[in-house]
């Protein structure tokens, strides 16, 4: 069941109020009524079971019941690098890498991304609405940390775990797990680019930062060097990256 968000700490036993978008949500398109049960997550991460106590014409007041089991993380830690693709291709990959469990999202200007006119700071937050209402849908406690870097030689950083990392291109093995025993590091980073694919000076400088290569999906002509397209491929079943699709974790015994 999809939750609600609170902003506050919250206890059992305690009465509070939804107001603004939470409250309009469940108002207008969840249509909440008194006694109805509903899931609220607090700004701990903690989530209740709750009961709605009254609906009035701009809050949603309710009483916390219990508390509840939120899903565990997954022990496979996966760090999305994306070059900045188009709009509504971004907003289904920040949707979908939220649900999968990605950990972290760090975006960059490709050489082949399109021009985006907004400023950076309004589509920051953009982006974190979206994985925050993927988080809610989902039932993930807390949103994939969210980057913008200017250059890709900004976007890798010095992993305290050891780290595999991956480059998406045609050239690639077909899958994680024909490639050995690599899948055994705790965190994963995967380079991709956007529909048109990564520029050749980009796979080459992702070789040379000990990237291996990998295609997922079909060899389709329309996504050079591994564009994020690919990503979305309905054909791609998430157990290769370790995770369900409500975003829970695939244990290393099962993926072997």
């Amino acid at each position: 069941m999809p939750y609600f968000r609170y902003n506050e700490k919250l206890g059992s036993g305690e009465r509070a109020t939804l107001i603004g978008p939470e409250a309009r949500h469940a108002k207008q398109s969840r249509r909440l009524r008194p006694e109805e049960r509903i899931e609220v997550q607090d700004s701990t991460g903690s989530r209740f079971q709750s009961v709605v106590v009254s609906v009035e014409r701009r809050s949603v007041s309710f009483q916390v019941e219990s508390k509840l089991p939120v899903p565990p993380r997954s022990p496979l830690v996966l760090q999305l690098q994306v070059a900045l693709p188009k709009a509504k291709t971004l907003d289904f990959v920040l949707q979908k890498s939220t649900k999968l469990g990605v950990s972290r999202l760090t975006l960059f200007p490709g050489k082949f991304s399109p021009k985006h006119t907004d400023s950076m700071k309004d589509q920051l937050q953009r982006w974190l609405r979206i994985t925050e209402e993927a988080c809610k849908q989902s039932g993930r406690q807390f949103p994939p940390q969210l980057q913008w870097r200017e250059r890709l030689e900004d976007v890798v950083e010095e992993a305290e775990a050891p780290t595999q990392r991956w480059v998406l291109t045609l050239e690639g093995q077909p899958g994680l797990l024909t490639q050995g025993g690599s899948l055994v590091a705790p965190t994963h980073q995967a380079l991709i680019g956007p529909e048109g694919g990564l520029h050749p000076d980009e796979v080459a400088w992702a070789r040379s930062r000990s990237f291996r290569e990998v295609a997922f999906g079909a060899k389709d002509p329309a996504y050079r060097n591994g564009g994020v397209g690919r990503c979305g491929d309905p054909t791609i079943p998430p157990r290769r990256l370790g995770f369900h699709r409500n975003g829970g974790p695939l244990s290393r015994k099962r993926l072997a």
